[in-house]
């Protein structure tokens, strides 16, 4: 079968690449394509702002945004007006702060038994308990609000004593798909941003890139199932080691803060079967 963009730029097919298995994800869930344009021309408007600027420049102009993506003035104050008022921030801020809470719990020693472990935490109290470890960790949220999530994630788990139990060491939403979605479109970002910096600049990191490295084969479904399981073990460690690395050298352990202040860093793991 021929190429659906037989002939296109390599621009058009490396998009279509990319939209593929979106568009599968949007028709499952009943996404119209005047739905999904509308919010392909707001990413329009969100990148022509902050990815474009000159450098005498604090903000790009309305007639500049308008030139880079070709849409109206008007249409950009619709759509401005429109993405304000969407209130998306405020949803991938707190998820992001469940999982700071479970890093912070993994990392800091204070939150450890004498033998290393995990220890239970009591609800309540001003130290060494949950409510002490979200106040400390999750950068404003409230230990409720973080408990009920990580409850429903299967992350941690209530005992008949009242304390708080970690089951997991990485948070990651299990049981709605809107969460699943939230945490997935974070790490579809994170993704095609290393893509993107990589083709145009890593000039910025010793004209070296960020670390991105693949490795794939045909083989049969037995060897592919083992080697999942391989894989699922080896970069779960691999992940907690470069959190733990992290947080030690950052404001939230024992060094002192980089005095030419932060960037969030991170590496990601991922296994397909298709």
């Amino acid at each position: 079968m021929n190429h659906p963009l037989e002939g296109a730029s390599l621009v058009a097919k490396t998009l279509y690449r990319i939209l593929r298995p979106l568009a599968r994800l949007l028709l499952m869930h009943g996404t119209s394509i005047d739905e999904a344009t509308q919010i392909l021309r707001i990413a329009y408007l969100d990148s022509a702002e902050n990815d474009f600027q000159l450098e005498d420049e604090k903000k790009v102009n309305k007639m500049r945004v308008s030139i880079l993506t070709g849409m109206s003035r008007v249409e950009i104050d619709r759509l401005k007006t429109l993405y304000e008022q969407s209130g998306d921030t405020e949803k991938w801020i707190y998820k992001n702060r469940a999982g700071e809470v479970v890093a912070g719990w993994v990392q800091d020693s204070k939150y450890h038994r004498d033998n290393g472990k995990y220890a239970d935490l009591p609800l309540l109290g001003k130290e060494k308990s949950f409510e002490a470890l979200v106040k400390e960790k999750s950068g404003g949220s409230t230990h409720p609000q973080v408990l009920k999530e990580l409850l429903r994630a299967g992350t941690v788990e209530k005992l008949l004593d009242g304390k708080i139990r970690l089951l997991s060491p990485t948070y990651i939403p299990h049981h709605s798909n809107e969460e699943r979605m939230i945490h997935g479109g974070y790490l579809i970002d994170k993704h095609i941003r290393t893509v993107i910096f990589n083709l145009y600049d890593k000039k910025e990191e010793d004209n070296k890139g960020r670390f991105h490295r693949f490795a794939s084969l045909k083989v049969p479904k037995s060897t592919a199932k083992e080697f999942k399981q391989w894989v699922r073990e080896r970069q779960e460690k691999e992940i907690i080691m470069s959190q733990e690395w992290l947080y030690e050298r950052s404001s939230g352990g024992t060094s002192v803060a980089n005095e030419n202040g932060h960037t969030h860093v991170g590496v990601g793991a991922f296994i397909y079967d298709d």
